[in-house]
């Protein structure tokens, strides 16, 4: 089996180039928008998650992505566990964590997201609660 880059992104690498990251953790503020990562450029999504382990719920939270200059796609923990949203086709967060009894929560960004003027990753924090949360954002800018 070979590894690598996956066929569906090969014609992506070459355009792009090589990726480049985002990564870090942070408090984020209770019942406000916390700004994760944000890049500036044209570029393309390879992939990344954001998770959080907690001693309260975060169910209502919202991972939130943004590709500049108009889409923006934002979904509680809650909704995407409910509707079952685990396969990176047409999604672009895919839920591999949901524990309401231990109160962890992951998201995966789905790859092959581009974008023409810069992304912003941001959580959405809705229970007043102040979680530490972790991210990972893989990207690559022309």
């Amino acid at each position: 089996m070979a590894i690598g880059v996956p066929d569906y992104l090969s014609e992506a690498r070459t355009r792009y180039g090589a990726g480049t990251f985002a990564t870090g953790g942070t408090v984020v503020v209770a019942n406000d928008t916390t700004l994760l990562a944000s890049v500036t450029g044209k570029g393309i999504i390879y992939g990344g998650f954001i998770g959080l382990e907690y001693t309260g719920t975060q169910r209502d939270s919202q991972p939130t992505l943004c590709l500049q200059p108009a889409v923006c796609a934002s979904l509680p923990f809650s909704m995407l566990a409910t509707y079952n949203m685990a396969s990176p086709v047409g999604v672009p967060f895919v839920i591999t964590k949901f524990d309401d009894v231990t109160f962890k929560y992951c998201v995966l960004i789905a790859p092959g997201l581009t974008f023409e003027e810069g992304c912003a990753l941001s959580y959405i924090e809705a229970h007043g609660e102040t979680p530490r949360v972790l991210y990972f954002l893989l990207y690559a800018l022309i």
